[in-house]
Formats: structure tokens, C-alpha cells, sequence
């Protein structure tokens, strides 16, 4: 299996995306903290619809990796560098 070796500054960049929206600082977003992320994601892009509770749960069931319904730093920073990554590549 190859590994992407993703640079430490889209790393970085990612981890401040999610500490903008871990209000609590506990290196995990809850299910109204990731709403808020969904919401400012969606205005970002032009997207006029409200966040949808199915929204948040696809949502955490694609990236909480120990179903615990929350994300941690590592696995969110992994996962969106990683897409970030790959789309600056093409």
C-alpha cells in the first residue's frame, strides 16, 4: 500500500479549521459543534439549505472512527488533509 505523504502546512491549516469550531477545546467536535461546521461550510460554497440532523450523522459516520459520536483532531485533520491533498493534485 503506498502512503500519501501529505505536507505539514495543509496539516496545520486543517487542525486550525477544526479548532475554529471545537468551542469547547477538547480536541473532539460534538454533533452541534459539527452542525456549526457543516453550516459555515455551506455558506462558504452557496449552499442555502439548513444543516439536516441526516446532514450531521452521514457526517460523523463517515469520519468517527471509534463510533463514539464525535470527531477527534487526528482523525478529522487526517482525513480532510487528505482530500485536500488529493485535490490540489488534479
Amino acid at each position: 500500500m503506498q502512503t500519501t505523504r501529505i505536507p505539514q502546512d495543509l496539516r496545520v491549516t486543517v487542525r486550525d479549521l477544526f479548532n475554529r469550531f471545537d468551542l469547547n477545546q477538547d480536541g473532539e467536535l460534538e454533533r452541534r459543534e459539527i452542525k456549526m461546521a457543516l453550516q459555515s461550510i455551506y455558506s462558504k460554497f452557496g449552499v442555502r439549505n439548513q444543516v439536516s440532523e441526516g446532514d450531521v450523522d452521514n457526517f460523523i459516520d463517515d469520519y468517527d472512527k471509534n463510533n463514539d459520536g464525535k470527531l477527534c483532531i487526528d482523525d478529522f485533520a487526517d482525513t480532510w488533509a487528505l482530500k485536500f491533498h488529493h485535490s490540489y493534485e488534479k
